[in-house]
């Protein structure tokens, strides 16, 4: 006879064993590929930024076509240094090296690469490449090099292994993004044919290929950089001490020691003969082809007896420690919502180190008393925002530049208390390196100075974000408009003037 309860407890006993195998083969995978669920994670995360990156560059591209149009229009004729570099691209492009202007203090990369990507375009279009040397085209060359200047700035602020900062979540990756794509002086001149946009995107590529341990593609950047300008050379200088300051934090790590908590004991413990030996060591490796380029650059100074290329008169190297101060109040007035809740701590840090700051407010007079260099080139030049700044401030009223030696004073610490302790010697000694050479007060100069410094801050607050993105939408409009409204003539040209940066 058929039993019912047999099959019953046997079907009861095949479903706690299917169970329990099922259960088994769960924590088998469980265990066998964790990684699955980390994969997942990445390719959200990839989606995402991807998904803020395409909506940024549609915002950006979209107000860039904008000015860019309306910029062009008012001035379709060379402007002030596009006289000589819109010509020489021409040149370049048509085939002819051997021409050169005696002004352009730069080397060629600009040019050359604008003739390789125009010739390519020619050659793909079949059209003759003599119809797009035109302003226009020149133009829009360095308005497209600045949407990928966008992009690698995206790159770098969502990086996931970024030492010195917090890394920004997509959405205010987004805004810091926009923040610095639409800094005002690098802005406005993305719309003109000037170095300054190639350069920028060419330096950042490199920081990025570094951040990515490729040393060998940050190097070859780094020697197209400085084909654009030479200064650039000192961001790889800027290199070199980075990785030499990570492969100590990596040995010193190994010996549960870290050179912020602790420097001098950090120091003392890098000085042991075996740890000195592979820092040496691993130093050299990972910077070899840095030290390469530097040496090329030593080379070049060599044969060519300088740095500039033309116009070496007006561009002798000279002492000129304001342009610190210049420098540190230029970053306070565009990136203030990040810096002003600085002022507190400066306060307190006056209140209870007044000596210090007494010797420092003296050292800070006694800089501005003896090293305040005007250029001939300020004075005589009324198309600049600096010319209205020197004849209207400094020489009219006296005290003035004293006057700001308290507000240098807070832009250097609220600059300096952004940074890690490393990072202070480390962006200094570059940016130092950077500007006091250069008597001329030339606010594109300060462009890579202030990117470097933006990458390395954390951004904490989002209403400082916001703040930062009106401030810089509505500098943008009081540069463009002016430009576009204020006329004047030269009693000696014809030419209608207009005021820039």
């Amino acid at each position: 006879m058929f039993n019912h309860n047999k099959v019953n407890d046997s079907f009861s006993i095949a479903l706690v064993l299917s169970f329990k195998f099922e259960k088994g083969i769960g924590i088998f995978k469980f265990k066998m590929f964790p990684f699955t669920k980390n994969l997942r994670e990445k390719s959200m995360r990839k989606r995402i930024k991807r998904f803020f990156l395409f909506h940024l560059t549609v915002v950006y591209v979209g107000i860039c076509s904008l000015s860019f149009l309306m910029l062009h229009y008012t001035q379709p004729s060379p402007l002030i240094d596009e006289v000589f570099h819109i010509p020489q691209a021409i040149s370049y492009i048509k085939g002819n090296f051997t021409e050169w202007h005696p002004k352009i203090t730069t080397l060629p990369g600009l040019y050359l690469s604008t003739s390789a990507v125009f010739n390519v375009i020619a050659f793909v279009v079949d059209v003759p490449v003599e119809s797009l040397c035109q302003p226009f085209y020149l133009r829009l060359f360095n308005l497209l090099s600045s949407v990928f200047t966008m992009h690698v700035i995206y790159s770098i602020v969502t990086f996931d292994d970024f030492s010195s900062r917090k890394v920004l979540k997509p959405k205010k990756a987004f805004w810091v993004t926009f923040n610095l794509s639409i800094f005002p002086i690098s802005y406005f001149f993305n719309h003109f044919y000037y170095t300054d946009t190639f350069s920028t995107l060419l330096v950042l590529m490199m920081y990025r290929q570094h951040l990515l341990n490729n040393f060998g593609k940050a190097a070859l950047l780094g020697l197209c950089s400085i084909m654009i300008r030479q200064t650039n050379v000192i961001w790889i200088g800027y290199l070199i001490i980075d990785e030499s300051f990570q492969i100590c934090q990596k040995m010193l790590r190994k010996r549960k020691d870290h050179i912020l908590i602790n420097p001098m004991k950090a120091f003392r413990k890098l000085l042991d003969e075996y740890l000195l030996k592979n820092y040496v060591a691993n130093s050299f490796k990972n910077s070899r082809y840095y030290l390469l380029v530097c040496l090329l650059f030593l080379v070049f100074l060599y044969i060519n007896n300088g740095i500039v290329i033309g116009d070496k008169e007006a561009h002798v190297p000279v002492v000129h420690l304001c342009q610190i101060f210049y420098f540190s109040v230029f970053t306070l007035i565009f990136g203030f919502p990040h810096f002003i809740p600085s002022l507190k701590d400066f306060l307190n840090a006056v209140r209870e180190n007044k000596r210090i700051t007494l010797i420092s407010l003296i050292a800070c007079l006694l800089v501005i008393h003896f090293n305040t260099m005007v250029h001939p080139y300020i004075l005589a030049d009324n198309r600049h925002y600096t010319f209205y700044v020197w004849k209207r401030i400094y020489e009219k009223y006296f005290l003035v530049k004293y006057l700001l030696a308290p507000l240098y004073l807070f832009s250097l610490y609220a600059i300096t208390s952004n940074l890690d302790v490393f990072k202070i010697v480390q962006f200094w000694i570059c940016t130092f390196i950077c500007l006091v050479p250069q008597k001329l007060l030339e606010l594109r100069y300060f462009i890579v100075p202030y990117y470097m410094l933006r990458l390395e801050i954390n951004y904490n607050n989002s209403w400082c974000t916001a703040v930062e993105s009106c401030w810089s939408v509505l500098i943008n409009c009081a540069t463009i408009y002016i430009f576009v409204h204020k006329e004047f003539f030269w009693p000696d040209s014809p030419d209608i003037q207009r005021i820039i940066w």
